[in-house]
Formats: C-alpha cells, structure tokens, sequence
C-alpha cells in the first residue's frame, strides 16, 4: 500500500477508511501523523521497559501521559514539539535500561514498536488494537487533565504501560479481547479521576472563594485591629505623656512649695529684718538725739569754759598790773620817804618837808589804793580760777558724755577712719537695703520701711560724723592753750 500516511483514529477519516493522502481531513500533514506513529512506537518501546524495572517513577507515568495525549487528534500538529516529545520518551527508556543500547546480542524485548505493522495486520487483530489504541488516547485526554490538577492515580497509570505493552505483542483476540473491556473500564476509572480532580478543583476554589472571602474579612479585622491598635497606642502614648505632665505638673509642684516655704522663710526673714530695723532706727534716732545733746552741752560747756578762762586771763593781767602799780607805788614811796628824810635832814626849807611829806601820803594813798587794787585783783584771780575749774571739769565731763554718745551711736567706729569710713558704712548699709529690697521684692513684701530706714542711717551717719568733727575741732582749741 503506496500511502503517504494512515489515519482514521477520529470521525473525519477519509471514506470512514482512512486517510492516506498528503493531508487528513482535519488538516493534519502526513509528517506529523508518521511522527504521531514514531512517538507511539516509542511509547510501546517505553512500556516494554518499564516492565520490572525498580527505577520506574513519577516522571515516567507523567511522561506517558503527556506523550499519548500529543499523539490525539488536534492536539498538537508541530511536528519540532513532537519529536522533542519522541527524544523525551526515548531518553526516558534509556534510563530504565541503560545496557539496551550498548548490548552485543539484543533481545530486542526493548525495542521500539512499528505501527505500520499495526495498519497492515489481519483485520479482527487490527481492529482490537486499535480499539485498545484509540481508547487509552482518550484516557490519556482525561489523566492528563487530571494531573494537570494534581490527580493521578496508579492503576491508571500501570494500565497505560500494560496497554501499550499488549499493542507491541502478536496477542490473539482471546488476549486482546479482555484488554479492550479493561480499556472501558479503566477509562471509567480515569474519568471519575478527573470528575473527582474536577469536583475537587472546584471545590477548592469555592473553598478558595471563601477563603479570600473569609481573608477579605481577615484583612478587615486585621486592619481594623491595626486601627485600634494604633489607636491604642495612640491613647497609651497620649496616657503616657498625660502620665508624664502629671508626674512633672506634681514635681513642679513640690517645686513650687518647696520654693513658697523658702519664700515664706525669706519673707519672714526679711520681715524681721525690716522690724529690726526699724527698732534700729529708732535706738539710732534716740542715741543720734543723745548725741546731739551731748554735743549742745559740749558747745554751751567750751563756750562757757572759753569765757571763764577769758576771765580769767583778764584778771590775770589785772593782778599783774596791780602788782606792778604796787611795786611802783612801793618805790613813789620809798623815793617820797628819801626824799622826805633828805628833806628833814637838811631841814632848810619847811616847804619842802611838807611838799615830801605830801607827797609820801600820796606815795602812801597811792601805795595803800594800789594794795587794794591788788588784793581785789587777786581775789578777781581766785575766783576766775575757781570759774575757769569749774568750767574745765565741766568741759571733761561733757567731753566723756560726747564720747559715750558716740560709741553708743557708733560703737565700732574709728576716730581714725574719717569720711571714709562713713562712705564705707553708708555703702553697706545701701547694699543691706538693696538685699532686703530683693528678698522682699521676690516675697511681694513692702520695701519702703528698708528704703527709709536707709535714709534714717545714711543720714545718721552724716550727723555723727559732723559731732565727731565738731568735737575734734574743740579739742583741737583747747589743746593750743
């Protein structure tokens, strides 16, 4: 038979013989119905091979599958994609017996099967095995989708080896026979495998639906509890810091009172401050007043001390001046007595006596008014004396007074330190007020009474320092004398 091709596995075959020519019906070229044949061939030879063999695996049975639902109508008419498939399928049976292909004297229980023979063999044979043929091309459709979803099943896949093993024997119609109501039967069993495989699927992706539905509303809440979360921490952090100004609001607090306690100790403080010094105020007014009166009777008593001895001085020069009068009284009459005796003596001129005797009465008058003079200018003298002690010992006393007055005003002054000392004092008592004006300032207490009691003192000050010149002065005078 002079055919290019030999198809009639679908309902299209050529005057429901066959189609022979360059093309079948549905479109397929004559070279990929002969490489659809070859890759059958090899899947027979594949078959033989598996057939005891312990390395038989997943990608076996896989490979199977995948090779005889290639060679099904319209599945696949590329002729690069069938061969690759062909190399795989005769790769694989090298795996499983290595040796075959090196062997010095082949059995050739390997081999690959040449479907032409099939074509070409007795009629009720042929028909048998093309029945066996087509049938597990179909279930190959239905496996191949079901391991595609990840279903397979090992008997199906032990009956496709079996099957195609039997297409490569000279069985008779009594093996052959059985084998095809097993191709029913297993085909059955493939479909109820992709049923499942379907019913699964589905299944899984109604579960799946429900799932992502169920996700959905996991999202939902995960993301409604990030929310809360979020808000939760939100609140915390804002407790937290609420905490915080809390616990700062109460250190502030116990900042405050211990900073009003201080103030209230310095506001006290100062208080008393200020009450002291008003009471040295007044005791420095009182002992100011004091020393001021003590300097009046100081000045009316060197006044009165400077008359008595003025008095004295006069009366002084008084006796002096009555001494000399006496002395010279004495001598008129010493010189009237001469006379007067000289005059006796010559006796000569009685005028003349009586002139000498006149004139020692007067000499005497003189002399007698001149001792009087004296013993008046004398007790003038005593009594100016006794005045001028008088006045002395009351100049002392007053003396002492003004100095007791002015270590009461100022019982660390120096007699010594001037003004300077005075500016000194005078500043200390401006840097005391200004001090107390600060603490009572922080405290809200008033600063006038500090203010005046400044005043009071600098101006204290100046009058002691003007009694201390004043009776520095007197001193002074009295001690030229």
């Amino acid at each position: 038979m002079d055919n290019k091709m030999f198809c009639f596995q679908c309902e299209q075959a050529a005057h429901c013989t066959g189609c022979t020519g360059s093309a079948g019906v549905c479109g397929k070229s004559a070279e990929t119905a002969n490489l659809q044949d070859e890759l059958t061939g090899a899947l027979v030879g594949l078959a033989r091979a598996t057939d005891g063999s312990p390395d038989v695996n997943e990608g076996t049975w896989s490979l199977i599958i995948e090779a005889l639902f290639t060679t099904l109508t319209n599945v696949n008419f590329d002729a690069a994609a069938i061969r690759d498939v062909t190399a795989r399928v005769k790769a694989e049976k090298s795996r499983l017996v290595p040796d075959c292909a090196s062997c010095m004297s082949p059995c050739g229980h390997n081999n690959d099967y040449d479907v032409s023979r099939l074509w070409t063999a007795d009629e009720d044979i042929r028909s048998l095995k093309s029945l066996i043929l087509f049938g597990i091309r179909g279930m190959a459709a239905y496996a191949y989708h079901a391991m595609v979803l990840g279903y397979t099943d090992d008997e199906v896949d032990h009956f496709f080896a079996k099957a195609l093993f039997a297409i490569g024997e000279d069985w008779g119609m009594d093996d052959l026979l059985p084998l095809v109501l097993e191709v029913g039967e297993k085909n059955y069993r493939c479909m109820a495998l992709l049923d499942k495989a379907n019913t699964d699927v589905k299944q899984a992706e109604q579960d799946k639906t429900a799932a992502d539905t169920r996700l959905d509303v996991l999202t939902d809440a995960k993301n409604a509890l990030a929310k809360a979360q979020t808000a939760y921490d939100q609140a915390k952090s804002e407790a937290d810091q609420a905490q915080q100004a809390k616990q700062t609001a109460q250190d502030e607090l116990a900042q405050a009172q211990t900073a009003y306690e201080q103030a209230k100790k310095e506001s006290d403080k100062a208080a008393q401050q200020v009450k002291d010094l008003e009471n040295a105020k007044t005791d420095l007014a009182a002992r100011t007043q004091a020393l001021a009166a003590a300097q009046a009777d100081l000045d009316a008593k060197t006044q009165a001390y400077d008359a008595a001895r003025n008095e004295a001085d006069k009366a002084k020069q008084a006796e002096t001046d009555a001494e000399t009068a006496v002395r010279n009284a004495q001598q008129a009459l010493t010189d009237a007595q001469a006379r007067l005796a000289k005059a006796k003596s010559d006796a000569k001129d009685t005028e003349a006596v009586k002139t000498a005797q006149a004139k020692v009465k007067e000499a005497q008058d003189a002399l007698d008014q001149a001792k009087t003079i004296l013993a008046k200018a004398q007790a003038d003298l005593k009594q100016a004396q006794t005045v001028e002690a008088q006045a002395k010992s009351d100049y002392e006393t007053a003396k002492a007074a003004l100095k007791t007055a002015q270590q009461a005003a100022n019982p660390k002054h120096d007699d010594n330190a001037g003004q300077t000392s005075l500016n000194a004092a005078q500043q200390a008592t401006v840097e005391a007020a200004a001090k107390a004006d600060k603490v009572m300032a922080s405290t809200g207490a008033d600063t006038n009474g500090i203010i005046l009691a400044v005043v009071a003192f600098a101006g204290m000050g100046a009058a002691t320092l003007d009694l201390k010149r004043r009776r520095m002065d007197v001193t002074a005078r009295h001690g030229m004398r």
